[in-house]
């Protein structure tokens, strides 16, 4: 009952109520009207009431959520699906966040996962410490849930290209044209496309 309590009088104070606003929602539309793509997340918290705050906020934004408990618990997750990021809290007993950082950066089938870091704090040596290990980026709780959203998104979005980007022109690769021009369709935008082609050009490409 304490806990119950205790959760609800902080969600009061959280800017989580600020999630499902119009305004927020206008905000999230604004950059080019159109809301930004689902992706599966798995979060990881040892407190209940922080992965409750966590998973609201970022259910509150239409990703699929999965939710475990421990570090531990990343790897038995992990036998089963691949997420396409994982928000990770940075202290936790047993299996820190650093440590759960460090092993699927040093796990090839895990390694190129995008990995936010989550924490209560601001200290600066922590999260040189989670850079050090590789993570993409790291958010705390004070900070507005539509930031939160927009991180998450970034994060997304540069792993996306990274893994389509073609390694000879660094340009987007055929599913990422084939992405924009099917959220154009589907959402009845007005688009032209242009089509170019270079002349002997396979010779180049295969030296």
């Amino acid at each position: 009952m304490a806990d119950k309590l205790k959760l609800k009088a902080w969600l009061t104070k959280a800017p989580l109520l600020r999630l499902f606003s119009p305004k927020t929602e206008e905000l999230l539309k604004k950059e080019d009207g159109l809301m930004p793509d689902r992706y599966k997340i798995l979060i990881v918290d040892n407190e209940p009431n922080d992965l409750f705050l966590w998973q609201m906020i970022v259910e509150g934004f239409g990703h699929q959520v999965f939710t475990v408990q421990s570090g531990q618990q990343v790897f038995e997750f992990l036998k089963r699906q691949i997420p396409d990021m994982i928000l990770l809290d940075l202290k936790m007993p047993g299996l820190s966040g650093i440590e759960v950082c460090q092993r699927l950066r040093q796990t090839p089938a895990f390694q190129n996962i995008p990995i936010i870091m989550l924490t209560s704090s601001d200290d600066l040596g922590d999260k040189l410490q989670s850079f050090e290990q590789g993570v993409d980026d790291y958010v705390t709780k004070e900070m507005e849930p539509l930031e939160i959203s927009k991180r998450i998104e970034a994060v997304l979005k540069r792993y996306q290209k990274s893994l389509d980007t073609n390694p000879l022109s660094h340009l987007p690769g055929n599913n990422a044209i084939q992405h924009e021009l099917q959220k154009r369709i589907d959402h009845g935008r007005k688009f032209a496309v242009g089509y170019c082609d270079l002349d002997h050009f396979k010779a180049f490409n295969d030296a």
